[in-house]
């Protein structure tokens, strides 16, 4: 017998909610503060080649060329995000740089669940 992160019991592979009958679902969430570097229209190529991944751009800039299909650009004050991550985390974030974003890692998941909600799997990717 196997458990599966829910903690459900399954006896057999075909069985687990990991083997999906579909391509699976990926939600990528980016969080970016400040002018987005001089490479961004190369990274958003490189989303749109991956129409099967939706792409969260979380920040204060937007950037400047139209977005694909697959990436959509949430805009927020620094200041604002910290409330949202402190009302998250239940404790309060006050870092003066984003950089300090890296020390949540783990917590990234719970803190964007309104925009992961029904994705199979998620990523984030915190720069700085």
């Amino acid at each position: 017998m196997t458990l599966d992160f829910n903690g459900k019991a399954f006896t057999h592979a075909s069985q687990s909610p990991m083997m999906l009958s579909r391509p699976p679902s990926i939600g990528i969430v980016i969080p970016y503060f400040g002018a987005w570097p001089k490479w961004i229209d190369f990274f958003l190529v490189s989303c749109a080649a991956n129409p099967s991944i939706d792409w969260f751009l979380v920040g204060d800039h937007a950037p400047a060329t139209a977005l694909p299909a697959n990436v959509r650009f949430h805009a927020t004050r620094w200041s604002d995000y910290k409330n949202h991550l402190s009302k998250k985390l239940g404790i309060r974030f006050s870092a003066d740089n984003p950089y300090k974003l890296c020390d949540l890692k783990p917590a990234f998941g719970r803190l964007h669940d309104d925009l992961l909600a029904g994705y199979d799997f998620f990523v984030f990717i915190v720069t700085g």
